[in-house]
């Protein structure tokens, strides 16, 4: 059996600025979700996980924020490019760390306290992947040099007296 996710709801105490932030950062839009307790939503195309992002107010006994990180990967660009757009729309730097196998990542929180964590796009991930094999390769094809510097009161036999 396997599964997929189909939706995210992410709590705030002003569900509708948190929705317009999440549209901007995926350049979509917000709708208005329909029943008896309409609220934002911002809907992806076809065939994109999750289909939904839901925004509601704060659940009583919470604190803003839904406990959950989301991860983020830029479709073009650099990270440091989409930290700076994403800083642009609102979001503010948490922390920046090494994620899995030392690739950078940088946790952010969006404007209702969510965090999310923003990870290279796919072919800053390629080249970082390459530059790490390069180096591997180096380390262990090429010969070690070791290079001893003596002091000048050591050479000329005072040993320092």
């Amino acid at each position: 059996m396997s599964v997929e996710l189909t939706h995210l709801t992410l709590y705030s105490d002003d569900p509708v600025s948190l929705a317009r932030f999440w549209a901007a950062v995926f350049t979509t839009s917000v709708t208005q979700d329909q029943g008896p307790a309409p609220r934002p939503r911002v809907v992806f195309e076809e065939g994109r996980r999750p289909e939904v992002l839901y925004f509601e107010g704060p659940r009583a006994g919470h604190l803003s924020g839904s406990g959950a990180v989301l991860g983020i990967q830029s479709e073009t660009g650099t990270l440091a490019q989409e930290v700076a757009r994403l800083i642009g729309l609102g979001a503010l730097i948490v922390v920046e760390e090494k994620g899995v196998e030392g690739l950078p990542k940088v946790t952010m929180s969006d404007p209702g306290g969510n965090q999310f964590s923003v990870v290279p796009g796919k072919e800053e991930q390629i080249d970082w992947e390459r530059a790490r094999e390069a180096e591997s390769k180096e380390l262990t094809s090429g010969t070690a040099t070791a290079v001893i510097i003596v002091p000048d009161e050591e050479r000329s036999g005072n040993g320092g007296a």
